[in-house]
This record gives structure tokens, C-alpha cells and sequence, in this order.
């Protein structure tokens, strides 16, 4: 019973560690600005009772090179704050050319206790 116990505790340690690193972003990019303004961000409910994330913005490469882009990274929480989703989404193109701009449009399902959404770069594997 002890070792069902331990065992149980150290399953939601490596579940809380593994909500953690979903909850992070990348550090921001050099040379690339990236706009989600709240504005254009909806949460529309389907006829059907699921949930979708709309989320539209822009990414602006400001620099004097080409910038290769990562994953963009939703993350959903609760009313309350608390973390419920991460989601990577390819952005449309994987290069963008200084003083280019390339506009991010994508519908995603979401759970139905998603309230608040974060958008930002996504980690690079391994870190």
C-alpha cells in the first residue's frame, strides 16, 4: 500500500512537471515581432457544444536577414488561471524575408473550461 502510495505521488509530480513545461514560451526572437492583439481573438461555441479558438494576428520580421520561424504555442487556461491546454501550431510559412509580414489565421478545438489564451513562441525540442 505504501509503495501504491509513493508510486501515486510521484505520477502527479511528473504530470504537474509536465504541465509546466507546456505552460512555457520561448524567449522572443530577434528580428521578429509577433501581434495577436486580444481584439481579434474569439472563443466561439459549435452548434454541437465543442469549443473553438480563433485566433488571428501577424508576425513582422523587422530585421536585415531572413528569419526562420518556430511553432507558435496557444496555451488555454481556466477562469481561474489555471493551466488546461498547450497547443503547437505551424505558422503558414517557415522563412520570412526582412520587412515581411505573414498573417496567422487558425481555428482550434478547445476544452469547454478554456477561458483565457496565450500566444507566443513555442520551445525548440529539447529544451
Amino acid at each position: 500500500m505504501a509503495i501504491r502510495k509513493l508510486l501515486l505521488s510521484f505520477a502527479v509530480l511528473l504530470l504537474a512537471a509536465c504541465e509546466d513545461e507546456a505552460e512555457r514560451f520561448a524567449a522572443e526572437k530577434d528580428g521578429l515581432l509577433m501581434e495577436f492583439p486580444a481584439s481579434d481573438q474569439r472563443l466561439d461555441e459549435n452548434s454541437d457544444g465543442t469549443f473553438k479558438f480563433q485566433m488571428s494576428g501577424a508576425i513582422h520580421n523587422t530585421g536585415q536577414s531572413n528569419e526562420a520561424l518556430s511553432e507558435i504555442r496557444v496555451v488555454g487556461r481556466d477562469s481561474f488561471d489555471r493551466f488546461v491546454f498547450a497547443r503547437d501550431i505551424t505558422p503558414p510559412a517557415s522563412i520570412l524575408a526582412p520587412g515581411h509580414s505573414l498573417v496567422v489565421e487558425e481555428s482550434i478545438s478547445v476544452p469547454p473550461n478554456a477561458r483565457i489564451f496565450e500566444i507566443g513562441w513555442a520551445q525548440d525540442e529539447g529544451l
